[in-house]
């Protein structure tokens, strides 16, 4: 992330905003979820 603390809430100068920082967290989880092994990827329950 290119400027965030840990609530995602960039600096005001960085030209960043929450948004786009939920929304990079956002697809950071998904990448990671595609590579588990198939065979996990059912065993997690909502």
């Amino acid at each position: 992330m290119a400027d965030g603390e840990h609530r995602f809430k960039p600096r005001r100068g960085s030209g960043r905003t929450w948004e786009q920082n939920l929304g990079q967290a956002a697809d950071a989880m998904v990448s990671f979820a595609e590579r588990l092994e198939p065979r996990l990827r059912g065993s997690v329950r909502a």
